[in-house]
């Protein structure tokens, strides 16, 4: 398609297999275009020099372009000063919204922008919630942006990921992003898992509440250099392809306090309370992660303060399917005895629990006193004597028991062997444990016979 000097509005419209010098499937000449889920794939652009656009080409002091959930997939460009794999915009503002770069290419001498490149001294760029992944530039001498390309005086990128893009397969700058001239301005973007490297250029970035790949963080508020756990480019709902973010990415609820859009690269609304710290802060990225429904784990302990429960993982919250190992540890002198609640009857008596998350979730550790023996022993053995005990055991810690020595005829009781050594037959021992006690018995005194005569006195 050739467009010059107009303002059409295309909707659902593919453009594919097609092929030209610049712009292999749309050409717009200082006009006016609106796109609203286009599709642009396998078109191409291909020549000796200045070869612009495999998919669209755009250009003209006073152009204008809003693209809205459109997708360039698998154009390529090639040749000497081949610009923009997936697009090329010169001279003109542009305005792309939810728009995913995927699979593009740029080949030969002095390229430039596998996915995108723009080219502007008068015009502006503004990416919201828009994808670049996988897209190549690649060839000989200069070889600069192997995912976007910026060369404009007034470029702003709000909620973009930039993954995955290859800037020369030795050598090459940008392999994310390369800022041409002037400066650019990236709030809530996603660089990271481009080759050579994540942004560089002439010019000036300007980068806050983004995740870029580095040794260091990157200068700027609220930027961090952590891996934001992307996964596989996909159709996570919505018109274009989307890398969604894995749980427990540190990309969820990290973005700007101040900006954020009111939806994603696939219209789910912005924001969302993602790790369920109960506040709603912007996602870093094009993806906004939508958590499943947050469950509660309710762990009571009975009797309370008798015992712990650790638990693996110990988050605020959980989802419907997560696997966690509660273990318990008893307070001296306790043990545990068994589970209720969200627990299988099999289960029960498990230390540790394996509990698998249905819904809000509440169990309780019970816990009983530990019970102690006690051992009598009589010395000499089953011969001299037996002691009565007042309450049968085993028995709980602290508890009192009042032992009673009892000795067989012709034996007389001697002593306990406990700390005291008493020599009462009543013992009142407090058990702090398995405890043996012996009581000693010794054979009575033989007194013999007494004769008492009288005293006869003369």
């Amino acid at each position: 398609m050739c467009n010059k000097n107009s303002s059409p509005i295309l909707t659902e419209v593919i453009f594919s297999e097609n092929s030209a010098h610049q712009g292999g499937g749309i050409s717009n000449d200082k006009g006016h275009l609106t796109l609203t889920k286009v599709i642009f794939s396998d078109n191409l652009t291909s020549g000796e020099l200045f070869v612009y656009g495999g998919g669209m080409y755009s250009a003209g002091v006073g152009s204008a372009a809003t693209l809205t959930e459109v997708s360039f997939n698998n154009n390529s460009t090639s040749g000497t000063n081949a610009k923009g794999g997936g697009m090329y915009y010169k001279d003109g503002s542009i305005t792309l919204t939810n728009v995913t770069f995927s699979g593009n290419s740029v080949i030969g001498e002095n390229v430039a922008g596998g996915g995108m490149c723009h080219e502007s001294e008068s015009g502006s760029m503004t990416l919201t919630n828009v994808t670049f992944s996988g897209n190549l530039a690649n060839g000989q001498l200069v070889i600069e942006g192997g995912g976007l390309y910026v060369g404009s005086e007034n470029a702003a990128l709000t909620n973009v990921t930039v993954s995955g893009n290859l800037a020369g397969a030795k050598s090459g700058n940008g392999g994310g992003v390369y800022v041409g001239s002037d400066s650019v301005t990236l709030i809530n973007t996603i660089l990271w898992g481009n080759k050579p490297d994540q942004i560089s250029g002439k010019g000036k970035a300007d980068i806050s509440y983004s995740i870029v790949e580095g040794k260091e963080v990157y200068p700027g508020d609220g930027n961090l250099n952590e891996n934001p756990l992307l996964l596989p480019l996909a159709d996570n709902g919505g018109y274009t392809l989307t890398h969604a973010l894995e749980r427990g990415s540190p990309a969820i609820d990290a973005g700007s306090p101040d900006i954020c859009p009111l939806t994603d690269q696939r219209g789910v609304s912005r924001p969302i309370d993602g790790n369920g710290d109960g506040d709603q802060v912007c996602d870093i990225g094009a993806y906004e992660y939508d958590p499943p429904p947050f469950r509660n784990l309710t762990v009571t302990i009975n009797p309370p303060g008798m015992g712990n429960v650790s638990i693996e993982p110990d988050l605020q919250s959980y989802h419907d399917g997560d696997e966690l190992l509660l273990t318990v540890i008893a307070k001296p002198d306790w043990v545990f005895s068994h589970w209720s609640g969200d627990v299988d009857d099999g289960n029960k008596y498990d230390n540790p629990l394996k509990l698998t998350i249905e819904g809000n979730t509440e169990v309780t550790a019970h816990f009983t006193q530990e019970k102690y023996n006690l051992t009598l022993i009589i010395d000499p053995v089953n011969e001299a004597g037996t002691v009565q005990v007042d309450k049968s055991g085993p028995y709980l810690f602290n508890e009192k028991v009042t032992l009673t020595a009892v000795a067989k005829p012709g034996w007389s009781f001697s002593h306990w062997n406990d700390d005291s050594g008493s020599t009462n037959e009543v013992l009142e021992i407090t058990i702090t444990g398995d405890t043996t006690v012996t009581a000693h018995f010794k054979e009575a005194e033989d007194e013999g016979f007494k004769i008492f005569l009288p005293l006869i006195l003369g």
